[in-house]
């Protein structure tokens, strides 16, 4: 799906640029400032990555934990004062979620039933994950594609993950927390 497709998805009204607002002209502005902010935190966690030597084929567990965590610190101490919607920006928020509700309507998916699923597969993580700091990945994961299928493409290092009825967007190879949209699934 197109940038200019995925824009048509909902309304755009204010543009928050970290903390600095903005008035946006068109849903292009969302997503073209989203898309900003993801190649940003791409380029430093490249520039932080490079500074330490990737983990190496293993089954030693510990080993890939410490690697990660050197470069989970060294992004969190670059991305300090990181907080919620640095990334997921106003404007775009909306525009992901608008489509996030659209999939949940084209396959006629009961939110309830969904929220459901992922209320069990998560009820023993006792803690909503938080930006800038590492993933939990002991939440189990319950099958979502078809809601994201249509939202923007993110670089190999990114993903999306839904945790009960936030979005997450997540650093694979820093197992880090990069930014949360809540409320991402609709209430059923």
């Amino acid at each position: 799906m197109t940038t200019q497709h995925f824009a048509a998805a909902t309304a755009l009204t204010l543009l928050t640029v970290v903390g600095q607002p903005t008035v946006a002209h068109s849903p292009q502005d969302g997503m073209a400032v989203f898309e900003r902010r993801i190649a940003e935190y791409v380029e430093l966690h490249r520039r932080m990555a490079a500074a330490f030597p990737p983990p190496r084929l293993s089954d030693d567990g510990e080993e890939i934990h410490r690697v990660t965590a050197r470069l989970a610190a060294a992004i969190t101490a670059a991305r300090a004062g990181a907080r919620a919607g640095d990334v997921f920006v106003t404007d775009a928020a909306g525009l992901i979620r608008g489509t996030i509700a659209i999939n949940i309507a084209r396959n006629e998916y009961d939110t309830a039933v969904l929220l459901g699923a992922l209320r069990r597969e998560q009820r023993h993580h006792h803690r909503a994950p938080l930006v800038n700091e590492r993933f939990p990945w002991e939440l189990e994961q319950v099958p979502v594609s078809f809601l994201i299928w249509d939202l923007p493409q993110l670089p190999s290092e990114l993903e999306y993950r839904l945790i009960e009825r936030d979005l997450i967007l997540l650093d694979v190879d820093a197992d880090l927390v990069v930014d949360i949209l809540p409320d991402a699934l609709p209430l059923p």
